[in-house]
Formats: C-alpha cells, structure tokens, sequence
C-alpha cells in the first residue's frame, strides 16, 4: 500500500536563510508497506532554493498515485526505475524522493546493502557538524559551549555583517578548545570588495570555509573570490542543478561543494554524477534542505554514499524543529552511526493533524 502525508513542523524561532526566512517546515512523506514494514522517502521542495514547489508534487503523486503503487507492488528493477522516473514530471524533489524510496525497496528485497546497490561503499558511521544561529554573544559562547560539551568538533554558524564580535567569540572559544573547527555561512551577504577584509577577521582560526560569502554565478566570479579570500570557499545556493554540479566537479579541485541530494533529483543521477567526477574534487559535504526526521535520515545514507568520508555534513538541523515526526538519536560525539537504521517505524495516528495528515 502506498500513502503519502503531509507534514507541518514549526521552528523554534524564525529561521534566516539565503532564500529567505521559516516560521515553519512543510514536505510530503512517501509511504510504502510491505511485509508488515514500512518503507519511508520524503519529497520536500525549500521555498526560496528548489526548483519545484509543494504544491506541484502533491498534484504528481496525488495523479499517479495508482501508477505508483502498482509500479512498487512490482517485482522491478533498476533498469525500469529509472524509466519510470523518466516518465514523472522532472521535479527535483519528486524525483530524490521516489528514486530513494525504489532504491529502499530494492535493497530490502535483495538483502544487499545500499552501497552495493549503487556500486560504492557506503560509510558505517559520518560526522555531523552542529548548527547555530546568529545569536548575541553571550548567547553564542553559551550555546557553542553546549555543543562542545555534546561532543561536536565542527560547528557552523551563521556569518552575516557586522563580523567583529562572532571573530572574538570564535577566538575566546578556541583559545581554550584548540581541538575545535568551524564553518562560516555568509548567506551571500558579504561585500565583493570586502572579502579580504572580512575574511582576515577569521585567518587566525581553523575555519573550514566560508559559505557562499556573495553570489557567485560565473567561473571567473569564483576563481575572484577564492583568490581574494584568506579561507577556503564553499559553494551552496550556487549549486542550482545536476549539470551545474557535474561543471563544477570537472572545474576546480579547491572549492568545498555543498550538496543538498532534496535540490537536485534522481538519487541514482546524483550519485552518478559524482561517481564519474571524484578525482577532480573530493571536498563534497551533503547537507539537510531542513526536511523531517525521515528526510534527514534519507541524506544521511545518501552522505554514507556520495559524501566526503573525511569531512563532517550537515545533518544535525532537527533541533531546530519546535517538534519533529521523531528522533535520531544516533548522532554521539559528533559523529552518526549507520550501522542500525536510524527509525524502524513511524506511527502515524499518535501524531496530532497539525503536525501531519494523510492526503487523499
């Protein structure tokens, strides 16, 4: 049987992206049972960064729900997955979506495990960086002391204009954890003719990258800013489509990719696309588009896969939820096991209809 479900998760407090700011997260869970289990996939565009819209995938599968399900109940294969993906509208997360939910299948009813599936050896176990907003200063030092004290090493936080008292804080914090390592999302909001300026504030300290500092749209836009700036250069929003990816994989060995598999498509596609292109660039980081548990959980696997076995990703965006559909509690000491999978199952009457709702 397949279900799909609504789900309607409020943040804590409004969240501030590049693409704008959330009072709340919507998304669509894809449900398939069989055998008395549940197989779970998530289709979740991000207003403000997806090309598709929540409305335009509710209409896709709600149209081909009973080709879908037969399609499921079927004793397929990849070859005519990938047919099937080909003949659904071209939506990025439609597609991410039901390509995971047939790759799930297919290792369940093949008892091999996703990495072999895709021809690659997934991870047991990836790091996760932690996530804070921007925040008063003593708010910050307090809640990255938090983090350390869970056990992050790698904490994100959010870089946007005036810089000087997130550098101080950052430098008092290092100054007693030398251990630690931090990233910078600018949210495109750094002047061009201030990156030097501003990175220098940060060239003392271990900074990973700096993400996305202002929109980057041409080759010679991002050899500029690599070249004017004191830390390395991390391209997020940048990253519209599969063909954008497969250029910049093929371009330049420095820059640290962020990849968010939701954006993108065909899970198979995606991972093709690296596979094909990964001696030209090994900085790759998966990262979460602020989807549900079971979306999280998706690109965690998907990280396993495709992601850079080094470096830790952005999966750790579930806190920032007033409530989620569940938790995952594997994430210790910065690090996430996968070596038992992250939910058995989802019950979907306990949750109240504000949260969640079946479409019909």
């Amino acid at each position: 049987m397949l279900s799909f479900f609504e789900y309607h998760l409020p943040f804590k407090q409004p969240l501030e992206t590049g693409g704008g700011n959330f009072i709340h997260r919507k998304g669509i869970l894809i449900s398939f049972s069989e055998d008395g289990r549940y197989f779970l996939s998530e289709a979740s565009p991000l207003p403000g960064f997806s090309q598709d819209t929540l409305p335009e995938v509710t209409s896709a599968l709600l149209e081909n729900h009973v080709l879908l399900c037969r399609f499921f109940a079927s004793s397929f294969n990849t070859d005519q997955l990938e047919v099937l993906l080909k003949k659904l509208p071209a939506f990025p997360s439609l597609q991410f979506g039901l390509s995971f939910l047939g790759a799930e299948l297919l290792s369940y009813r093949k008892n091999i495990s996703f990495g072999k599936l895709f021809g690659l050896n997934e991870a047991n176990s990836i790091g996760v960086n932690d996530v804070i907003g921007k925040l008063p200063a003593d708010e910050m030092f307090e809640r990255i002391q938090t983090s350390i004290e869970r056990g992050f090493t790698t904490i994100k936080l959010k870089a946007v204009p005036p810089l000087f008292t997130l550098a101080d804080v950052l430098t008092k914090i290092y100054a007693s954890h030398p251990g630690l390592r931090f990233r910078l999302d600018a949210n495109r909001s750094w002047p061009p003719d201030e990156l030097k300026s501003l990175s220098a504030l940060f060239s003392h300290l271990p900074v990973d990258y700096i993400e996305e500092p202002f929109p980057m749209e041409s080759d010679s836009e991002i050899k500029h800013a690599q070249k004017e700036s004191l830390i390395p250069i991390a391209l997020d929003e940048s990253i519209v489509s599969l063909s954008r990816l497969n250029k910049l994989l093929a371009g330049n060995s420095e820059l640290y990719l962020i990849i968010k598999p939701m954006l993108l498509g065909n899970l198979f596609e995606i991972a093709g696309t690296i596979t094909r292109k990964r001696s030209r660039c090994e900085h790759i980081v998966i990262t979460t588009s602020l989807e549900s548990a079971v979306g999280r959980s998706i690109i965690a696997t998907a990280a396993s896969l495709i992601g850079d076995k080094t470096l830790p990703h952005g999966l750790n965006t579930g806190e920032l939820f007033e409530r989620d559909l569940f938790s995952i509690t594997g994430i210790k000491h910065g690090q996430l096991s996968l070596s038992e999978p992250l939910f058995r199952h989802i019950s979907f009457d306990v949750l109240p209809e504000k949260y969640l709702k079946r479409l019909e």
